[in-house]
């Protein structure tokens, strides 16, 4: 009998499509991997250097100005870097470093200041090439009157493209600006030689001032300070001398120069503010300031210790939580130290291996890093004028991403504006957010924009918000805000992380008032409705009973602390150092007297700075910066660090955004030296800030709104020019400065500006003083003088309800 035996198990041929199909399983699963995490390489490039001409002018046979090319056309009014004074014949000495363009025109345009008027334009002939150079003196438009500045554009063009130049003209009058000017050259040769002892007479020095710090040189510190004395100097450059501003009291002007200390470099700028005294010459303010230009040998590191040079300004360091890395900006450019790894990384710079280069260190740029993780990753932007690359010749907002484990800065969106770097600097430093979904946040002028950074499209969410109507967090991630510019039934805040909004409602007869942040947590105010009645001074408070300040947790919102005194209201809060500081006034009768103020401190306490800033002593250097990084363990120890110079992945020239606001609102800037300090839409506040730092303030007409400057013996303002004046009639025109004190107010009364006065149910108006009088006129046609130590305790104890109308400025 024969037996057969079936095979058990598997077939062959099942076994073979199950090992088919987990090969093709596996195989999915790679190409889905890869897929997944495939990252196209990034494109590495190299920032350009710099490519286009500027223009300089000769006055009174010194070389001024370095003019700098825009490819755009810039909003012009607020085109205010530089003043030119012209002699009577209204001829303008050109000299244009063409830096391989070749000129093939050149025109003008002279504007009234705030560009509403063309006075004149004209095409400029004549002009020379040399080797590297033109020259030309066009003789501007007779209708330059004295006394009056005018804007002046110049039109280029070249075989590259169109450019723009902006700066002031004006032919001074009874300014002796020439004099002047030759006072602060002269003044600029002594520091830098023996002479520098002749200077003695001009300072005011205080004890209180660092007698070893180059850094900063003021018209306070020690004649061997001003002298250089202690600081090795081994050569400077030609002084670059640029005007600010020329009226009949004073002379503004700039110096900027290089000094040389061996291989190291630093940027020097000197600001001064002369008057003209006949037989001498009168120095109102004098400052220097001095910046490393920073190259591979000038930062050094003892142990955890890193030792940056002499600095003038805030280094704005920023670390992870453990102080091991640390992000900052030096001298125009942004670096990064690794303490773990010990390497400097420049992380971005516009300079080149010249670091004199006139064009590429150019200060008018900005860097703020926005955040930073623990490996050094981080945001950052540029802001202001592009000196080089790609986006050269235009102002902007420039978004990078850099990945410190690549050392690459990846361009993300360049936001390209029309205004200036110095309007920048300070109109938009409140609110700049960036979140991990790809959007990029930043309020500008009152107008808070959302950019897509996928879809390079951008959305207001807000506009036209004042000062007083919204209140930022530190970390920019929240804004409240109100509807109105006044006490609201309701605050709104958004989280720009999601864009989620809550909503803190008052109770009936009541209104709210968003204040301010400490760090995340938000301060508002309550108002009771029966408090908000109008008062007959036309002066403006806003009792708050109550102050909340809330956290916000998952879209909840957490009362964290309540504020509230019997009998006592507060009318104003500021955040300052981490604490909010109380305006408090007590009700008496139908008013309200201003009384002993308060602080709320942060219950989480001072921020728990990982990295501290601070100074240290060096021979032959003065003072220099240096950062503490965290301790280091018992045996380590730090000496030598590597540099290197990190990568950029940059986007097409193409792919820039313009951003515009659809609603411009009435803002007021104050000008300190050669800087904005204060862009915002409160008068007030512009004033008393140039008062306390010696600035001016203008509007976004360019209108002159103050100057502290005023007539030292007195003014008068005509009768005919304030006849039919009324609070009532020119309500609607008038600039509401509550708050100024008399002898701020007699500077508009020295410009020849009446100014409104309230007394209880009356109003009167200021149109003279003198050394220690003021005359006031009534409405109904009565003068009366009074002291100013009267006036001043009058005015004062009816709330210092002042105004002007703005026609009187023009």
């Amino acid at each position: 009998m024969q037996l057969t035996f079936r095979t058990t198990g598997v077939p062959k041929v099942v076994k073979r499509r199950i090992l088919i199909l987990v090969l093709i399983f596996f195989l999915a699963l790679v190409i889905f991997y890869l897929t997944l995490n495939y990252r196209k390489s990034p494109e590495i490039s190299k920032m350009s250097g710099p490519t286009m001409p500027t223009i300089s002018v000769m006055t009174y046979g010194q070389k001024q100005l370095c003019l700098r090319a825009y490819k755009e056309e810039m909003d012009a009014a607020y085109m205010r870097d530089s003043l030119v004074p012209l002699e009577q014949t209204r001829r303008l000495p050109l000299t244009i470093a063409t830096y391989g363009n070749r000129v093939q025109s050149l025109s003008y345009e002279v504007r009234s200041v705030d560009t509403s008027r063309k006075i004149a334009e004209d095409k400029i002939e004549g002009i020379k090439e040399e080797k590297g150079s033109a020259t030309v003196t066009p003789s501007l438009t007779n209708l330059i009157d004295p006394g009056q500045q005018y804007l002046l554009v110049l039109k280029m063009k070249t075989n590259r493209g169109k450019l723009n130049f902006y700066t002031r003209v004006i032919i001074p009058k009874d300014a002796h600006a020439k004099e002047c000017l030759a006072f602060a050259r002269e003044f600029h040769d002594k520091t830098l030689n023996n002479r520098y002892t002749d200077l003695g007479n001009y300072l005011e020095p205080k004890t209180d001032t660092s007698s070893d710090d180059y850094s900063r040189v003021t018209i306070n510190s020690t004649l061997n300070q001003v002298g250089f004395q202690g600081f090795e100097v081994d050569s400077s450059t030609e002084p670059l001398m640029e005007v600010k501003d020329i009226t009949s009291s004073y002379t503004s002007v700039n110096l900027y120069y290089n000094l040389k200390q061996k291989n190291t470099v630093y940027q020097v700028v000197e600001t001064f503010k002369i008057r003209y005294g006949g037989s001498r010459m009168f120095l109102l303010n004098y400052v220097r300031t001095m910046d490393l230009i920073p190259s591979t040998k000038d930062i050094t590191v003892t142990d955890n210790v890193l030792k940056v040079g002499v600095n003038s300004k805030s280094l704005s360091p920023l670390s992870n939580e453990t102080g091991s890395v640390v992000a900052f900006t030096m001298g125009g450019s942004l670096y990064e130290y690794n303490q773990t790894r010990q390497i400097l990384t420049c992380v971005f710079s516009f300079l080149g291996d010249d670091l004199t280069e006139v064009r590429a260190g150019n200060p008018y740029h900005g860097i703020r890093i926005l955040n930073i993780d623990e490996s050094g990753t981080m945001d950052f932007v540029v802001y202001g004028y592009m000196n080089t690359g790609d986006h050269e010749g235009k102002c902007g907002v420039d978004l990078y991403h850099y990945d410190s484990s690549t050392n690459l800065a990846t361009e993300e969106a360049f936001l390209n504006t029309t205004q200036p770097y110095q309007i920048l600097d300070a109109s938009f430093q409140d609110l700049m957010y960036r979140t991990a979904g790809g959007h990029f946040y930043l309020m500008l002028d009152g107008t808070l924009l959302s950019l897509n950074l996928d879809s390079d499209s951008s959305t207001e969410l807000m506009k036209s918000l004042a000062d007083s109507q919204y209140a930022v967090s530190a970390s920019g991630r929240y804004i409240a805000w109100t509807d109105e510019d006044a006490p609201s039934s309701v605050i709104h805040v958004l989280d720009l992380n999601d864009e989620s909004q809550m909503d803190i409602r008052a109770k009936k007869g009541e209104k709210l008032r968003a204040l301010a942040f400490l760090k995340e947590d938000f301060c508002y105010g309550t108002i009771k409705e029966k408090d908000l009645t109008g008062r007959e001074d036309r002066s403006t408070v806003n009792p708050m009973y109550r102050l909340d300040i809330v956290s916000f947790d998952n879209a909840r919102i957490k009362n964290v602390k309540v504020y509230q005194k019997k009998g006592l209201y507060i009318s104003d809060v500021t955040e300052s150092n981490n604490a909010l500081e109380l305006t408090r006034v007590r009700r008496t009768g139908g008013t309200y007297k201003q009384t002993t103020g308060d602080t709320i401190l942060n219950a989480a306490g001072a921020t728990n700075q990982t990295v501290t800033e601070g100074s240290a002593s060096v021979p032959g250097k003065g003072r220099i910066t240096t950062l503490t990084m965290q301790p280091l363990t018992e045996d380590q120890t730090i000496s030598s660090l590597s540099f290197r110079d990190g990568q950029l992945s940059l986007l097409d020239e193409s792919d820039s955004i313009d951003v515009t606001v659809s609603e411009v609102r009435a803002a007021y800037f104050t000008y300190v030296e050669d800087r904005v300090e204060y862009s915002g839409t409160d008068p007030v506040n512009a004033i008393q800030i140039a008062d306390e730092q010696e600035g001016m303030v203008v509007d976004n007409r360019q209108r002159d709104i103050w100057r502290k400057e005023k007539e030292l013996y007195g003014a008068d303002i005509p009768v005919t020019q304030i006849a039919g004046y009324s609070w009532a009639k020119n309500n609607g025109k008038l600039l509401q400065l509550q708050g100024l004190t008399l002898e701020q107010v007699l500077s508009f009364v020295s410009a020849r500006v009446p100014v409104y006065v309230t007394e209880g149910k009356t109003t009167s108006v200021i149109i003279g003083y003198g050394p220690d009088y003021v005359k006031i006129y009534h409405q109904g046609g009565s003068y009366e003088s009074m002291s100013r130590k009267e006036a001043e305790k009058k005015f004062k104890s009816s709330g210092n309800v002042y105004a002007i109308t703005l026609e009187d400025m023009e």
